[in-house]
């Protein structure tokens, strides 16, 4: 049972893996796209072409070292279940929050240019709390913080309420409240303290 359960989690981490490469070259067309819309002469245009060139290619880099350091740490830890959540959270955070979302979105859906932000809202937030709060043990420390995920997961649901605009400019009760909440969360979370004791280093092991 164990052994299907982790073949099953592998099979699906090279499924990840091939989506998160897939997305990313698809999102090429709109790197560049921002490239030509940079381009037409203009009284700034070198130093647009340049902030722009500057901007595809930080994308592109930080996209390229998340998804080769999940590959790393699925190649030298792929037994270690928390090195195997950090993997998908790197796959994950090198798609949608480095840019190739928002890229490709922009491009290929453009009657939806708010999606990737909308999608980020969505995707990230619980995987991100999640990881702050098993890391690096992958246990729940200290047992009460299991609860935090399920209170994030409805927070991420009453955000997909929100417009963009509210959810910045935080001009309404609702969004206010939330934040609110998001800040006493955010400061009990600052006040947990985590155990040491997780490496990538030959021989070396969660203690």
């Amino acid at each position: 049972m164990k052994q299907r359960l982790a073949f099953s989690i592998r099979l699906l981490w090279v499924l990840t893996l091939l989506a998160s490469l897939g997305m990313l070259f698809a999102a090429l067309p709109g790197y560049f796209n921002q490239r030509a819309v940079a381009g037409p002469a203009g009284e700034f245009s070198t130093l647009a072409l340049a902030a722009t060139w500057l901007g595809i290619c930080l994308s592109l880099s930080a996209a390229s070292v998340s998804l080769a350091l999940a590959c790393l740490l699925f190649w030298k830890k792929a037994n270690d279940a928390m090195a195997l959540f950090v993997s998908f959270f790197l796959l994950l955070y090198g798609i949608v929050l480095s840019g190739p979302l928002e890229s490709f979105t922009f491009y290929w859906l453009p009657q939806n240019p708010d999606l990737g932000t909308h999608l980020q809202s969505v995707l990230i937030p619980v995987p991100t709390l999640v990881l702050i709060l098993i890391f690096p043990t992958g246990r729940f420390v200290p047992r009460w913080t299991i609860c935090l995920p399920p209170l994030a997961v409805v927070f991420t649901l009453l955000a997909l309420t929100f417009d963009l605009e509210e959810s910045v400019k935080l001009n309404t009760l609702r969004a206010q409240i939330i934040y609110g909440i998001a800040t006493v969360s955010s400061t009990l979370l600052s006040s947990v303290n985590k155990p040491n004791g997780w490496c990538m280093a030959p021989g070396c092991g969660r203690r």
